[in-house]
């Protein structure tokens, strides 16, 4: 279901790890202390859902402040999710914005104003995705952030009536827009960052240098809705909107791998979910496109998640590594260690390697989630509007990287090969 800048984080997406989360220590002083009594309005939630989602804000916080520390101009992660373009000043002031404004909502102070929880109690009365949705967030200029729904159609869905013809959903850059954030059941069934990361250190070696093992938690889904808001993400972002970006780029694979060993390729559709996907984002768009990478949440939630737990662990778990090999379309040889291909015919994903890293297979093309070009484009991730860009990916050279972020990329490859 499309619904008006309504964005959701769907579980298809990752799969839900359910671990005991470390119990909320209600009783230190942070949560006596009155500057942290918190603006954030709970419905539908239970005592354990509210304190997860405290303490998941709270971490978020705290790190934040950190994450504006870091030299991005020397930070592989940095160049991994931004690409080359962090060596500019410019571009890191652009970066570090965000993550400067999203460290001035504390829960005491959260932009001056009253930020909804919902949880999957109040889904029904709502836009009622839990069923398919890890979380979702929107904006309104109505208080309690039901006025989408106070009515509904004849098919029982939000009819988004109002003043202004869509229900009080924002729709412009808005300072004084309510945040509004569904967490469903699925998403309390992921841990906490820190204990995942306890328990990736715990299990298989294979596992520990892949940054997706330590993703699928609770402080990078909450940061990856928050991000969607026009107070905490849009408006620092230069007024662009953070959503879930759509790629359309070519895929190659095995038209039939029983019995052709042809490779063909065909158009597909990519959202840029997932660690490996941000990454293909940032290696493939352009100078003049670069803003697009500012416009995937799942890029910045990656980057700060990369961060909190190279802090944690002393080092960054920098695997899938993404980067061009030169492949023709004629050749038989299954090409292997990397994600994306340079080919006659322009940039295409290497849909096996792709599928293995990602345990995603790209979607079919359709007129809702791209448009029907012939070039290559990324889509803004609208509910119900389809904004629209087509352009060129680029492949972009390891010259155009520092020497030293190519010899990292060279050291992670001897730590995938060690496990595949």
């Amino acid at each position: 279901m499309y619904l008006r800048n309504l964005f959701l984080l769907c579980s298809s997406i990752a799969s839900v790890k359910v671990v005991v989360s470390r119990a909320v220590d209600t009783t230190t002083s942070r949560a006596l202390n009155p500057r942290y009594q918190s603006r954030l309005h709970f419905e539908g939630c239970n005592s354990t859902q509210i304190k997860e989602t405290e303490l998941a804000w709270d971490n978020i916080q705290d790190f934040m402040k950190e994450l504006t520390k870091i030299d991005l101009a020397n930070d592989p992660a940095g160049f991994d999710f931004f690409g080359p373009y962090v060596a500019e000043q410019s571009r890191q002031d652009a970066i570090f914005r965000v993550f400067e404004n999203v460290g001035k909502f504390p829960r005491a102070y959260a932009g001056g104003k009253r930020v909804n929880i919902f949880c999957q109690a109040a889904d029904e009365e709502l836009f009622g995705n839990c069923d398919t949705a890890f979380a979702y967030q929107w904006d309104t200029m109505c208080k309690d952030g039901k006025c989408p729904c106070k009515t509904r159609d004849s098919d029982g869905k939000c009819d988004y009536v109002g003043e202004d013809g869509n229900g009080g959903i924002v729709e412009t850059m808005d300072p004084n827009a309510y945040m509004n954030y569904m967490f469903c059941d699925s998403h309390f069934a992921t841990p906490h960052v820190d204990d995942l990361i306890d328990q990736v250190q715990a299990g298989e070696e294979a596992e520990k240098s892949k940054l997706q093992s330590y993703f699928d938690n609770q402080e990078s889904t909450l940061l990856h809705e928050i991000l969607h808001g026009e107070a905490t993400g849009a408006i620092p972002n230069d007024e662009l909107v953070i959503t879930d970006v759509y790629l359309k780029i070519k895929v190659l694979r095995h038209h039939n791998q029983l019995y052709d060993t042809k490779w063909v390729d065909e158009y597909k559709a990519i959202q840029m979910y997932t660690i490996a996907n941000a990454k293909i984002l940032a290696r493939s768009i352009s100078d003049e496109d670069w803003d697009w990478t500012r416009r995937n949440s799942d890029t910045w939630a990656a980057y700060a998640m990369a961060k909190y737990v190279e802090a944690k662990l002393g080092e960054y778990p920098s695997l899938p590594v993404v980067e061009y090999s030169n492949y023709t379309l004629d050749s038989n040889d299954e090409p292997e260690n990397t994600m994306l291909l340079d080919t006659q015919e322009g940039p295409v994903i290497n849909g096996v390697v792709y599928q293995e890293e990602t345990g995603n297979d790209p979607k079919e093309l359709t007129d809702g989630n791209t448009d029907v070009g012939t070039e290559v484009a990324i889509v803004k991730r609208s509910l119900n509007v389809g904004e629209a860009r087509s352009l060129k990916l680029v492949a972009r050279r390891d010259e155009e990287y520092p020497a030293w972020y190519i010899e990292h990329l060279n050291e992670a490859k001897k730590i995938a090969r060690r496990f595949s």
